[in-house]
């Protein structure tokens, strides 16, 4: 899965379970805990997901917050992307 569809994918999870009206619109820079789109249960939920995509366990005891800012945060800090 490339960054890009790694990012599509975590748009989808988000539109379908985050705090937003139906039929909106999510950005690549929106806030997403700032701006109340998600809490930290739907993070800890995202995660399981994340490591699903990549295949792979992710550290969690290394983990900001700072990775769940936005879906260009997401996409660079657990798929690479340089976005």
């Amino acid at each position: 899965m490339t960054p890009t569809e790694a990012k599509e994918d975590l748009r989808a999870w988000i539109l379908k379970r985050g705090n937003l009206e139906p039929g909106a619109a999510l950005g690549d820079k929106d806030a997403l805990v700032g701006g109340g789109v998600i809490n930290s249960l739907d993070v800890m939920e995202l995660l399981d997901h994340i490591e699903a995509l990549k295949g792979a366990p992710v550290d969690r005891m290394a983990l900001t917050g700072a990775e769940f800012e936005t879906l260009d945060a997401m996409a660079a800090a657990f798929f690479g992307a340089g976005l």
